[in-house]
């Protein structure tokens, strides 16, 4: 179920070609955009499987799931990232969180949370951040906040396949 959720995302952000910043849509090609996931994958993408099973202590969505792609842009100073979650009420908040597998770290960027379902942004983010991001993915995690769940409803550490 996860690995097909994460083809319908894959399928979506290619036929899409793009990605949204600053609320409006970025044209296709000019690098801001999300890119499909493919063994051709650029330098800077990852992959994040969320689920409730992945959110420290326990606590999170029982059923809930979701994939990510994140991106990073370090010469335009942006994280970009696509969203979609499925069998979740409202997400109310989302984050970069800093934090290895198990730990639950502290937010080191804010997201636009997923309304409807999904979301696909970028925001501007600190070089350090980026460089830091780049260096050491698995030590990030994205982390989304329900109503239900305040502490935690999906998480998922970034990934290279």
């Amino acid at each position: 179920m996860r690995r097909a959720l994460l083809l319908l995302v894959s399928i979506a952000l290619a036929a899409a070609g793009c990605g949204q910043a600053d609320g409006g849509d970025v044209a296709a090609g000019d690098g801001r955009g999300m890119a499909s996931l493919s063994a051709n994958r650029p330098a800077g993408q990852f992959d994040v499987e969320l689920t409730g099973a992945a959110v420290v202590g326990g606590q999170g969505h029982p059923t809930g799931s979701g994939a990510a792609v994140v991106t990073l842009q370090p010469t335009r100073g942006e994280l970009c990232y696509r969203i979609d979650v499925d069998g979740v009420d409202e997400v109310t908040s989302a984050h970069l969180f800093e934090g290895k597998v198990g730990v639950v770290g502290g937010v080191v960027l804010n997201l636009q949370p997923p309304a409807g379902g999904s979301v696909d942004r970028c925001v501007t983010a600190p070089s350090a951040l980026l460089t830091k991001v780049a260096a050491t993915p698995a030590a990030f995690s994205l982390h989304l906040r329900t109503v239900a769940h305040p502490e935690g409803a999906l998480r998922g550490h970034l990934r290279v396949d």
